[in-house]
């Protein structure tokens, strides 16, 4: 997202067109079953609550997301942001007057309302054992940034119905190389696809079904390093999200670290011709019932073993990989 001539009055206007644009990303469309029309759905892991639909269009509660109520949103924002500063943010760190909503998983999705899992201990009269909550100390600033980040459709993500959501956000040191990377692969991502966006190659609208968080990262390297030529920059340190689809959303990450020799090895692979790691080997490796009657394959085992085998392989740990490959009833 760029905002040229931020500094003037149309500057609200200006961000309302382009969250308008970028909209979309929160969303796709699919039929009714009962009606057939075509109408707007919300991506299964956006957090931003939604009110009844209107015409078949997703009402989302932000008011920066509405299309009659954007400009006047960021209006207030930026008031709140350009005034006298009193309170700190429990997030930034920096100081601010008054927050422009308190600490919602729209935002920052690590916060939920149950206290065991986002208050911060503390001790009441000097005795009393108790949570203190900081929802209030929350930043118009912060507020602005984690509630656009949803419409990234730089993200890259992966759904499991009645599961989970895992959301890949590359981790660099510079803010300039995380662009570059960024833009480099942001046309092997189908920002339509509903369970996933990893696009089975270049152009298409059919996308990859990989089978859990590390087939997920494992192909997307393969896609990245075969579709992107001479990459300038790269990420081998990524945060992954885990968002739960239920009402119960205790959302964690994962810290991944991947050693450069790994990804040297998948870049090598994939820019050779050789046979990639994931699609022509792991992908078709499969578990098979020692029975005649049924299916010949076992799914569930087959799953398990190519996911294990994408996780042992990106972790560099050659013992868990082979033993992924011994002999086992079925």
């Amino acid at each position: 997202m760029k905002i040229l001539n931020a500094g003037n009055d149309r500057f609200p206007d200006q961000l309302g067109n382009v969250i308008k644009n970028i909209r979309q990303n929160l969303v796709v469309w699919s039929k009714d079953k009962k009606t057939g029309e075509e109408k707007e759905i919300k991506k299964d892991f956006i957090l931003i609550q939604e009110e009844k639909k209107v015409g078949g269009i997703v009402a989302f509660k932000e008011e920066i997301y509405s299309k009659d109520k954007a400009s006047r949103a960021i209006s207030n924002i930026m008031d709140l942001i350009q005034s006298e500063d009193s309170d700190t943010c429990i997030l930034c760190g920096e100081s601010f007057s008054r927050p422009y909503k308190k600490l919602q998983q729209a935002s920052y999705p690590f916060v939920t309302k149950i206290k065991s899992l986002s208050g911060v201990r503390s001790y009441k009269d000097g005795e009393v054992y108790s949570f203190k909550e900081y929802f209030s100390n929350f930043c118009p600033k912060c507020y602005l940034i984690g509630i656009l980040v949803w419409a990234d459709n730089g993200l890259v993500y992966r759904t499991f119905p009645r599961g989970k959501t895992f959301v890949f956000l590359p981790k660099m040191n510079s803010i300039k190389e995380l662009t570059i990377f960024k833009e480099s692969y942001r046309e092997i991502l189908y920002p339509s696809g509903r369970y996933s966006n990893l696009r089975v190659e270049r152009g298409s609208n059919k996308v990859e079904n990989t089978l859990g968080e590390y087939s997920t990262l494992l192909c997307f390297y393969e896609r990245f390093f075969l579709e992107v030529e001479d990459p300038v920059a790269y990420a081998t340190q990524w945060f992954v999200v885990h968002i739960p689809l239920g009402t119960m959303k205790n959302v964690k990450y994962d810290d991944l670290s991947l050693k450069g020799n790994i990804v040297h090895i998948i870049r090598e692979i994939s820019t050779d011709k050789g046979p990639p790691i994931y699609a022509e080997i792991i992908k078709e490796i499969y578990f098979f019932n020692d029975n005649s009657k049924g299916s010949p394959v076992n799914w569930e085992i087959t799953r398990t073993i190519q996911e294990k085998l994408s996780e042992s392989f990106l972790k560099d740990d050659f013992r868990h990989f082979t033993k992924q490959l011994l002999p086992r009833k079925g």
